[in-house]
């Protein structure tokens, strides 16, 4: 047995309307014969259809036709249930990345900053179209490069054209993480999350990472922390010549962990180490995968609004009433 779905409309008060032009048209088309007859051509007895005629019927149609669009979108027709589909929650991402000296070690090839800069980017365009996402970077201060953006190329073009040693150097994993923080606390999407990147120990005591993290904390914010490095040793910039390029020499693997996992658990999100660039692969294939979880839209906006069609139809047609009335009845009229 088929089930009839009625329409639903915001206002279906308005709709009181139709009824009143039916019965207006009705009364007009009873009448239309005389209606014509004695006003437009009132020397004729029996007059013969005519194209001017034909016009002013036409245009009384057009007109009724025209007043029940307008009815109908001042009633606010919806989209029916059955069309209501789940779609992927946008989310505002903030992507945090260490551009501290130790990023240009050379346990990834060519070092940490290539390949993190490279994964980083893939997993920034390949990002749902709903979602915001902006980059802050951070070594001994940090700065914010792109705010929150649906422009996933520009900020993918940020990333790629990043350079270790661009801020003062050392490692501010709280200053770094309060500002992306900062950057989350005005938005108004129900997921906000911060994906945080990191190869050393912080070093920078101007906010801490525990202070940071009760930011987060108070915002609703998600931090995924990445730890970047191999275990061991690694080549890394030890001294930078007068030319600028740098003296590498084996040094210890020192990564900020406990500080990094106490971030992500305390902000509902995930601590992961990369220690290789197959790792920090699959580091971002799980953060793309935990961020794309799909979720029904709010009940108050499944059924979104369709009275658009019927403003425009109703536009058309009084465009239609105003050419008739101009080209049929004024360039044919009687004397």
């Amino acid at each position: 047995m088929s089930v009839i779905v009625l329409p639903a409309f915001a206002q279906p008060m308005w709709l009181i309307g139709l009824p009143v032009i039916a019965a207006l048209a009705w009364y007009r088309y009873r009448s239309r014969h005389v209606h014509v007859v004695t006003t437009v051509l009132p020397e004729h007895q029996n007059p013969k259809p005519t194209a001017r005629i034909w016009a002013l019927w036409f245009t009384q149609v057009i007109q009724f036709l025209t007043a029940a669009c307008m009815v109908v979108a001042l009633a606010g027709p919806l989209g029916s249930p059955e069309s209501a589909k789940r779609r992927e929650a946008g989310i505002d991402l903030m992507m945090c990345m260490d551009v501290s000296l130790s990023m240009l070690s050379q346990d990834f090839d060519p070092d940490r900053m290539e390949v993190s800069k490279l994964l980083a980017a893939d997993f920034i365009r390949q990002r749902p179209e709903g979602d915001r996402i902006g980059l802050v970077v951070f070594s001994g201060e940090a700065i914010t490069m792109c705010p929150l953006t649906f422009d996933k190329p520009a900020v993918a073009a940020l990333v790629e054209n990043l350079e270790a040693g661009m801020l003062a150097d050392r490692t501010g994993i709280g200053v770094g993480l309060a500002l992306a923080t900062t950057r989350l606390q005005n938005s108004r999407s129900p997921s906000k999350v911060v994906v945080l990147l990191t190869d050393g120990v912080n070093n920078v005591h101007s906010i801490e990472p525990e202070v940071a993290t009760e930011m987060a904390q108070q915002l609703g914010s998600r931090v995924y922390t990445i730890g970047v490095g191999s275990e061991g040793m690694a080549l890394s910039p030890f001294a930078q010549r007068g030319d600028g390029s740098f003296v590498f020499e084996m040094q210890p693997v020192e990564i900020d962990e406990t500080s990094l996992m106490n971030i992500a658990d305390k902000t509902g999100g995930r601590y992961f180490r990369a220690k290789n660039i197959n790792d920090l692969k699959a580091v971002y294939a799980e953060i793309d995968r935990l961020e794309k979880e799909l979720r029904p839209l709010p009940a108050n906006r499944r059924l979104a609004s369709v009275f658009k069609p019927w403003l425009l139809a109703a536009a058309l047609l009084l465009m239609l009433d105003l050419l008739l009335r101009w080209f049929f009845i004024k360039l044919y009229d009687f004397d």
